[in-house]
């Protein structure tokens, strides 16, 4: 349709458009007076009328089936006039109480009630929020990435590989053939240098070969499947009881004289009583895992690691008490691996010494002569721990239909998509009645 208006009030406009479509429009009382310039070309009534509708700030609603009534576009006019829907959503991975502040945040919306029993959204909102409601919670309402971490700790005498001439480390391993640096080869002029040592970077390699050695100690080796950004422990081990004493110092009463006497201790004239009490604490192997599965197929996991044993007892403070230490390794780190790629871990070293006498029998217990009849063999051995670790993706995030991974969702001061027309096309032309049948012809004269 072709239109132009000039200077036109806004309501005679409305009045144009009503004639041509054929339909009824009201306006709301307080629908200020505006005059109107615009011309139309070769435009759909539609577009038309939502063009007015828009560039005069102001929306219509839909009242019956032919009419409309036509209102200033502001909050209050809007809370006066939109009807309201109320939506229940039932949530099946993310959770209802993080939901919310996520419709809150986006689409301001208020009236909204938490289901924690059902994991559910209850929302009380207009058809568009509602709308965009519906596309933010399927876009996010999605099952997470799930990851299969194959684990494997050894405890290797390092001491003893090297003696056999294998040096171990996280990241390669050297053997020593036992050839010498440089071979001469004959009728060829030079050697073959650098066969004296074999280097292998290949972590499984140097799990196996460190695994092979009789020394070596397999703490665990456990397959753990854990879902994305999820926390899981591990503790092989026990709980031990240790005594705990800690003492209490009670000043003297009146009248009595105290005296200090070495910092620490309860001051003289003072009443100093020791409690006593058992705590229980973890002796062993503690292990927590907590992988983040990326989309492109490779997984960081943030590893905590702590392996701890008792010593032996050492002398305490409440009443020469013997206390037992504990020995503790611990590890905190972030890895990102590929999938099935096996990373190796290590360096937490603990050395120990240790003396074995040798003696003679009878004549080391000479006195005085007896000392050289005794020899003192002292060792010391170094351990290490070596962490073996193989993320296998299970499965991915389920992303969702890009048709609600972006969606239009209104402008800065309205919610939903474009409005569609709330003004019908123009009615088409009465069809033309049916002509009338032909009038019967008089009958003729009879026989």
């Amino acid at each position: 349709m072709t239109l132009r208006f000039r200077d036109t009030d806004i309501k005679e406009v409305l009045e144009v458009f009503a004639r041509t479509a054929g339909v009824n429009i009201f306006t709301d009382e307080s629908l200020p007076a505006k005059r109107v310039t615009t011309y139309f070309k070769d435009l759909p009534l539609r577009e038309a009328f939502n063009l007015i509708l828009t560039s005069n700030r102001l929306f219509a609603k839909r009242v019956a089936d032919n009419t409309v009534i036509v209102v200033p576009d502001n909050p209050g006019k809007h809370q006066q006039y939109d009807n309201l829907v109320v939506q229940t959503f039932y949530l099946t991975d993310a959770d209802a109480k993080i939901a919310v502040n996520l419709l809150r945040t986006i689409l301001n919306t208020r009236q909204v009630f938490v289901n924690e029993k059902l994991n559910a959204l209850v929302v009380r909102e207009t058809a568009e929020k509602i709308e965009l409601a519906r596309k933010l919670l399927v876009a996010n309402d999605r099952s997470v990435g799930e990851v299969e971490i194959d684990l494997e700790v050894l405890e290797v005498d390092r001491t003893r590989l090297q003696n056999l001439g294998i040096d171990i480390s996280p990241r390669t391993l050297s053997v020593t053939l036992g050839f010498p640096a440089n071979i001469p080869v004959t009728g060829v002029a030079g050697s073959i240098r650098d066969l004296s040592t074999l280097t292998i970077t290949n972590p499984s390699l140097i799990l196996n070969l460190a695994k092979n050695d009789g020394s070596t100690k397999t703490l665990a080796s456990p397959t753990i499947r854990i879902l994305d950004r999820q926390k899981a422990r591990l503790l092989i081990g026990e709980r031990r009881p240790f005594q705990i004493s800690s003492l209490t110092s009670v000043p003297a009463t009146a009248g009595t004289t105290t005296t200090a006497t070495t910092p620490g201790t309860a001051p003289t004239g003072a009443v100093t009583t020791t409690e006593t009490r058992v705590e229980f604490r973890d002796v062993g192997l503690k292990l927590t895992l907590t992988p983040t599965v990326h989309l492109n197929g490779e997984v960081t996991v943030e590893l905590n690691f702590e392996i701890s044993s008792v010593g032996a007892p050492i002398a305490g403070v409440a009443g020469g008490q013997l206390l037992p230490p504990v020995n503790t390794r611990n590890l905190d780190t972030f890895i990102k691996v590929k999938n099935g790629e096996t990373r190796l871990l290590g360096g937490l070293f603990q050395s120990s010494e240790s003396v074995a006498n040798s003696r003679v029998p009878f004549l080391s217990d000479v006195p005085l002569l007896g000392r050289l009849f005794v020899s003192g063999d002292q060792s010391r051995a170094t351990t290490d721990v070596l962490i073996s670790l193989t993320p296998r993706i299970v499965k991915v995030l389920d992303r969702p239909d890009p048709e609600v991974e972006r969606f239009l969702s209104g402008t800065a001061d309205t919610f939903g998509p474009p409005v569609p027309p709330v003004v019908p096309g123009a009615v088409p032309p009465p069809a033309p009645r049916p002509p009338a049948p032909p009038a019967a012809a008089p009958p003729g004269p009879r026989p």
